[in-house]
C-alpha cells in the first residue's frame, strides 16, 4: 500500500497513542525512550512523512512500522484528513513481532473512524478527544528524558 501526500503550509502532524504504546515507552530505558519519540518526532515533521513509514505488512491492512536504532514502532499514519495528518502508535518494542494482527485489527477500526471526519470542526475535536500529541509536544517529552 503506497500513499502519496505533500504537506501544504497547513498541515499539522499530530500523534495519538493507544494505552499499550504508552506502557511501552514508559517501560523503556531512556535511550530507547529517545528513539521512540525520535522515530515518531521525524515521521510527524517531515513534509511527506509516509517518506518515513519503513514497511506496510504484506497480512495486514492498515498497520505500519517506524524504525530507530532498535525500536520498532507499530503505527498507523492517515494523510488524508483536511489540514491534519494523524499518526496513531500501537506499540514501540524493541525487534518484537508478535500481535501484529491485533495492532492491525486496532489500526482498521481507528482508520474507518478516521475516514468520518471530513472537515476540519471534526478532525479537531477527534484529536482533542484522544489527546494528540504535536511534534512540538514530543520533542519536550524527549528533552526530558
Amino acid at each position: 500500500m503506497t500513499r502519496w501526500h505533500s504537506l501544504s503550509d497547513r498541515d499539522t502532524g499530530v500523534a495519538i497513542f493507544t494505552d499499550d504504546a504508552l506502557k511501552d515507552i514508559r517501560k523503556l530505558d531512556a535511550s530507547d525512550g529517545k528513539d521512540a519519540l525520535t522515530a515518531i518526532i521525524n515521521c510527524l515533521s517531515n513534509a511527506a512523512p509516509e517518506s518515513v513509514i519503513e514497511k506496510d505488512y504484506e497480512t495486514c491492512r492498515a498497520l505500519q512500522q517506524l524504525r530507530q536504532g532498535d525500536m520498532r514502532l507499530y503505527v498507523m499514519l492517515h494523510t488524508h484528513l483536511p489540514d491534519y495528518n494523524i499518526l496513531w502508535v500501537f506499540a514501540a518494542r524493541k525487534h518484537e513481532y508478535r500481535n501484529i494482527g491485533k495492532f492491525d485489527a486496532q489500526a482498521c477500526a481507528k482508520l474507518q473512524i478516521l475516514k468520518q471526519n471530513s472537515t476540519v470542526d471534526e478532525v479537531e475535536q477527534y484529536i482533542e478527544a484522544n489527546d494528540a500529541l504535536t511534534a512540538s509536544d514530543l520533542r519536550e517529552l524527549h528533552d526530558k528524558l
